[in-house]
């Protein structure tokens, strides 16, 4: 029982720690399990790393779970998707919260993504994605599919063997001359 207790009072001054140091950085999991919890005790989860690169679920509950503690025009920069290979589908619509998300996700770094296919596909996302680094994404079909998604991406650094299969169909998007200039080959 006195261990226990340790433990308990040792955790809260972990907590209460990286609280006092400008909000603290979690794992995705963690963050899943316990944000509403912190957010509640406005404890500032300053950092949510996604370490399994190719997890969808996960990123897609730590989004649901933002969404639903900050709203869906939040700021979600401070999720960290350094690590992530994989993001089909992430913000597809349906009934799916972040479908409807309308916030700010411009300082993501997607270095690492190799797999965007249907990520806005039937969303509601129009926002600043203009500086991502897509150099290395082998897929983008559908990405933009059916979506209100009217960004900018003409600076877009993209491979010339990615498969972009219906990238903007059915949506409203302003095509890229790099999209239309790889049709007319």
């Amino acid at each position: 029982m006195k261990n226990k207790i340790q433990y308990s009072l040792l955790f809260f001054l972990a907590i209460l720690l990286l609280s006092c140091n400008n909000g603290m950085t979690v794992s995705g999991r963690e963050y899943i399990h316990s944000g509403k919890k912190w957010h509640k005790n406005k404890q500032t989860v300053k950092r949510v790393v996604i370490k399994d690169t190719n997890d969808i679920k996960t990123l897609r509950k730590v989004l649901e779970t933002a969404i639903k503690i900050n709203g869906f025009d939040a700021d979600l920069n401070f999720i960290d998707v350094s690590q992530v290979k994989n993001m089909e589908g992430l913000f597809a619509g349906g009934l799916f919260l972040p479908n409807l998300f309308t916030g700010d996700i411009s300082s993501w770094d997607v270095s690492h993504v190799t797999n965007m296919k249907g990520m806005f596909f039937i969303s509601v996302f129009n926002g600043d994605i203009s500086g991502w680094d897509v150099s290395n994404v082998k897929t983008f079909e559908s990405m933009f599919s059916a979506s209100g998604f009217r960004g900018d991406v003409s600076g877009w650094d993209v491979r010339s063997d990615a498969n972009m299969e219906k990238m903007f169909m059915e949506g409203v998007s302003n095509v890229p001359s790099w999209f239309t200039g790889k049709l007319a080959k």
